[in-house]
């Protein structure tokens, strides 16, 4: 866990929530296999350019992530969900996303050792 010092030399507030959702032991291996799908459901979707498609797999991705609490992660799932009309903005924060998943997958990964 991250000190207050540490948020705010990162520039986030006391009241900024984590990086990721706390995701407890017990569903970390299950957690993981699924970012792993949504990986490869978000490269499918980043490529057909589906747009109801996508705001339905960012809604089930939300909601997943929303039952283990706040985090930017889930944020910027929220705010993608709103971008879906600048196709411009919506590929870069399509990118943002799916490096957030790995990252997080890496971390859940990293921690079932």
């Amino acid at each position: 866990m991250q000190s207050n010092s540490s948020h705010v030399a990162h520039g986030l507030s006391n009241d900024s929530p984590p990086r990721f959702p706390n995701v407890p032991a017990a569903y970390r291996a299950l957690f993981v296999q699924q970012i792993d799908d949504d990986i490869a459901v978000l490269d499918q979707l980043r490529t057909a350019r589906g747009e109801d498609a996508l705001h339905r797999w960012l809604h089930r991705l939300s909601g997943g992530l929303a039952i283990f609490g706040p985090s930017m992660l889930l944020d910027t799932c929220k705010a993608l969900r709103h971008a879906l009309s600048n196709a411009a903005e919506l590929d870069m924060r399509l990118v943002s996303l799916r490096t957030e998943l790995i990252a997080m997958r890496d971390q859940l990964h990293a921690t079932q050792i």
